[in-house]
């Protein structure tokens, strides 16, 4: 998919404007940003303005447009692309909302443009810990059939009317639709404290601009600690109820349909086993690039530190890192260490022992073009597709299929000074009032490294 859309006019038989940047006017300003969220190519924005914009597909053709008018309100118009707003399949055209726009190469959503930055201005914090899960009351439905009502076409009823039977939407009382709808808002707040949690390339940068509080604050004994994104896909998820037993068998179907978060990211946790990444190369190191960052952004420096091996020939492909902090780098103070394995001929050439690995010693990311390439024990492998899809697999198996989330290299560079440029300065770091930097943001907090955790399912949400 391409990366930027062509504003159109919407009549006919016009010549489409090769500048993405130009305007369709009504409104001057840019109504809206379209951030790609997952990718090969992840982290890049475009300001969308009143007018159509239509996105091609990489190989040609027409892969959808989106329209929007003086109320800001956006429509999806399907073309050849297989777009979903988060898993509902768009075949006519559809509002879009808070929701993941996903055309499988590619996830997109869209939001207001950010407000101008300011070091006064502070991103809310986000709150980490493990939550109880949302226990949902069950009402007292009607007894007999009563008043059916047919489907609205709301997102709800959409999504329920493509289930793998083909039947239609069913017809249920207002108490029933109720209660989806209840479900619904419960998998909604899980799945935006799941992107919280994980914040895809263009949520990080901007929270590195805007100093946000919950950078570096993944110290050893946090419940995040290690664990980042590597794709979005839509993954289980079981609402719970106090009373399930009074559910409906009507709506045992329904419930199932609801039963999965959307779109998130789909997380690898280097304490349950190393990371695998294999494809082509360029895409491998794309997804990489992404990870070590995520790494070195939300962990505490004084417990995490990075190093790379890979063969001469490869040197250039991890210049970039050299933009991060020297603390970030073997200093024998941390406590886990990171490895990232440019083949496992050089982890094992480097003098690393892999049975420091498999007893939870060290983090190891290890990259290769097949999976004949990596270590019999890694945790989780992410295979990226020749298409630039990807599947999961976690070590029971399990497997999930998704977009992979990516960034070129001059993002990655970028990124990198951003980060030394803001820990090279203590008086600026987030909560330090000019005073002494967070917690977290100094060096070696003297914490005892982590117990390995039982091995658990890779693609959940953190509740």
């Amino acid at each position: 998919m391409s990366q930027s859309g062509n504003p159109v006019d919407p009549t006919p038989n016009v010549v489409h404007l090769p500048d993405h940047s130009a305007r369709i006017v009504s409104n001057p300003e840019p109504v809206l940003h379209m951030r790609q969220v997952a990718g090969l190519t992840a982290g890049s924005t475009m300001d969308l303005y009143t007018g159509s914009f239509e996105f091609s597909e990489s190989g040609g053709g027409h892969g959808f447009t989106l329209t929007i008018n003086d109320q800001n309100d956006v429509v999806l118009i399907p073309g050849t692309a297989p777009a979903h707003l988060d898993e509902v399949k768009v075949v006519q055209p559809t509002q879009v909302g808070n929701v993941v726009l996903n055309v499988e190469t590619a996830c997109f959503v869209l939001r207001p443009p950010r407000p101008p930055v300011s070091t006064a201005s502070r991103l809310r914090q986000v709150n980490a810990t493990r939550r109880s899960p949302k226990v949902i009351a069950v009402p007292d439905f009607p007894s007999g059939e009563g008043t059916a009502l047919a489907a609205d076409g709301s997102w709800l009823s959409s999504l329920l009317s493509q289930s793998g039977n083909g039947t239609p939407s069913p017809r249920l009382d207002p108490a029933s639709w109720e209660f989806l709808e209840e479900i619904r808002r419960a998998r909604s707040a899980v799945a935006e404290r799941q992107r919280n949690h994980h914040p895809d390339p263009e949520e990080l940068q901007s929270r590195l601009r805007r100093l946000d509080p919950g950078l570096w604050e993944r110290a050893v004994d946090h419940p995040l600690f290690a664990r980042f994104a590597i794709a979005y896909a839509s993954i289980p998820w079981e609402p719970r109820f106090d009373e399930p037993s009074k559910i409906p068998a009507n709506l045992h179907d329904p419930i199932s349909q609801l039963s999965c978060l959307p779109w998130v990211p789909v997380t690898a946790n280097l304490l349950f086993g190393p990371l695998g990444v294999v494809g082509r190369r360029s895409a491998v190191l794309s997804c990489v690039r992404f990870a070590l960052l995520s790494l070195a952004s939300l962990s505490a420096p004084g417990d995490l530190e990075f190093s790379v091996t890979t063969g001469t020939g490869n040197a250039d492909d991890w210049r970039w890192t050299a933009e991060l902090p020297p603390s970030m780098f073997p200093t024998g103070s941390a406590n886990y260490c990171v490895t990232i394995a440019d083949g496992m001929e050089n982890f094992e050439g480097a003098g690393f022992d892999e049975q420091a690995v498999q007893d939870n010693e060290i983090g190891l990311i290890v990259i290769g073009e097949t999976i004949d390439d990596l270590p019999p024990y890694c945790g989780t492998v992410l295979t990226i597709n020749d298409d630039g899809t990807c599947h999961v697999t976690n070590h029971l198996g399990q497997r999930i299929d998704g977009t992979p989330i990516g960034i070129t290299d001059d993002y990655a560079t970028l990124m990198a000074q951003r980060i030394a440029d803001v820990l090279a300065g203590p008086q600026h770091l987030p909560g330090t009032n000019g005073t002494k930097p967070p917690t977290g943001a100094t060096k070696g907090n003297g914490a005892p490294p982590p117990e390995r955790p039982s091995p658990q399912r890779t693609v959940s949400a953190d509740d």
